[in-house]
């Protein structure tokens, strides 16, 4: 029953602010800013604040409110320990956070979930809960905040960590896994006005045989016919009737294998008006080999990728040149006040401690606060919980070599993040997901 407690005390706050933005929802702001090369034209944001704040959580549903997108919502969400079924709304002029009620036949699954907005309504399909995947398909009226449980016909995906997207009255997903570890290269189509699944069919041109090997070479080329092999946690797009597809898991527990052409610069394309894989060698900087876990979206006749596995930056794939381009770190402060200047009072920093031993051996890096800079130059600082670490809680007289300053201040690196362009903007919004560093839950909020 403890478990349950946290989504209960959450479920009392969303019907105390029931009625959308009040005066309840006024928080004081912390804003900080960090500038990246200007060359990519990016800055990372991060707003504060004091009450009303989605908790922590990662794989969550976020989409731009239909009839006001200044605002974007997170719904749902998993902290490995609670499963949220909250809606949150998160205004982009003001910075402000505020929880809203939703009523009906509200979903039982908390995260992997299928969804798309049309005509008003946010589907939802799929997801995994209390109880492992449930394969129902939900609406929200977007008005009125009410869910409606609707039956579907034809041939549903049944799995989870699919990558999926909408285009107009139809929602596409790709890939996944079954309960069972069973893996699919299969893209299901859900037709929103008629609640029924397919199987696109798509023409099987495939480099690979029986045990995965590649077996036809055409890595001179830019362009070639190729299905990709089934997967999960990977990304899927839709620009101007194009899916695009790249990233992802093989097996339970590894990644896309290695192999001459299906490496970090390759992205596969689907145009839905000739279904047929196509792989495109793209050129730049592209995301790391083996990247799962990331953020995708389309803005402006790009695709932006964000954070996941191995990959702190956020990368841009220009569609119509199929070129990647990529910034600094996003937030990275390591080294710009120097590697041994003064720390400051609060300033979050990290600590070196004795780890607790088995797979854990020597010293680690712990977080921890500055709460007093003492006049013959050591710190007082209190320690957070860090996995590996044997140490907590408050320590006196830590000499400055024992502490370094984060490596990202305000924007960790992180798999499984929502990332959110902001309609007739240049900015997106990241919010949550899991430090890579450390396996942290986070629940900050960015504007980029």
């Amino acid at each position: 029953m403890a478990a349950d407690e946290p989504a209960a005390a959450e479920d009392r706050t969303i019907s105390d602010a029931a009625g959308g933005m009040s005066d309840s929802c006024e928080h004081q702001l912390d804003l900080r800013e960090e500038r990246l090369p200007a060359k990519f034209g990016f800055s990372a944001r991060q707003a504060g604040w004091k009450s009303e704040q989605p908790t922590e959580r990662y794989q969550s549903i976020s989409v731009v409110c239909p009839y006001n997108n200044s605002k974007m919502w997170v719904l749902f969400g998993n902290n490995s320990t609670t499963h949220h079924t909250a809606l949150h709304e998160y205004e982009t002029t003001s910075y402000k956070w505020c929880a809203r009620k939703m009523t009906g036949d509200i979903p039982t699954t908390s995260f992997s979930h299928n969804y798309h907005l049309y005509k008003n309504y946010l589907y939802v399909w799929g997801g995994h809960g209390k109880r492992g995947f449930v394969g129902r398909l939900y609406k929200m009226n977007c008005k009125t905040l009410v869910w409606q449980s609707l039956d579907v016909r034809g041939t549903p995906p049944n799995f989870i960590s699919s990558a999926s997207c909408g285009n107009g009255s139809k929602m596409y997903c790709f890939g996944g896994k079954s309960p069972t570890g069973k893996l699919s290269s299969e893209v299901y189509v859900l037709d929103l006005d008629t609640h029924t699944w397919s199987i696109l069919s798509v023409e099987l041109d495939s480099y690979y045989d029986d045990t995965q090997q590649c077996v036809h070479r055409r890595s001179r080329d830019q362009y070639w016919y190729a299905r990709p092999i089934a997967r999960h946690s990977s990304s899927l797009d839709c620009i101007d009737d194009v899916l695009y597809m790249f990233g992802g898991h093989d097996t339970v527990g590894s990644q896309i294998p290695s192999n001459e052409i299906e490496s970090p610069n390759v992205v596969f394309m689907l145009p839905l008006d000739n279904p047929r894989w196509t792989v495109v060698c793209c050129s730049g900087e592209p995301p790391p080999m083996k990247i799962y876990g990331h953020a995708t979206f389309a803005m402006k006749g790009s695709l932006l990728c964000i954070g996941g596995f191995k990959s702190p930056h956020v990368h841009v794939l220009d569609v119509s040149k199929f070129v990647w381009t990529a910034p600094s770190e996003v937030g990275s402060s390591r080294g710009r006040e120097g590697k041994d200047s003064p720390l400051k009072l609060n300033e979050m920093t990290q600590i070196l401690t004795p780890a607790q031993g088995g797979k854990h051996k020597g010293e680690i890096w712990a977080e921890c606060r500055i709460t007093r800079v003492r006049s013959d130059g050591l710190y007082d600082v209190h320690i957070s919980p860090t996995p590996g670490s044997q140490q907590r809680g408050a320590m006196t007289g830590v000499p400055r070599s024992r502490l370094r300053r984060m490596s990202v201040s305000l924007f960790p690196h992180r798999c499984h993040p929502i990332a959110l362009p902001i309609v007739a903007s240049d900015r997106f919004i990241v919010f949550g997901g899991i430090q890579i560093e450390n396996n942290k839950i986070l629940q900050d909020t960015h504007l980029i």
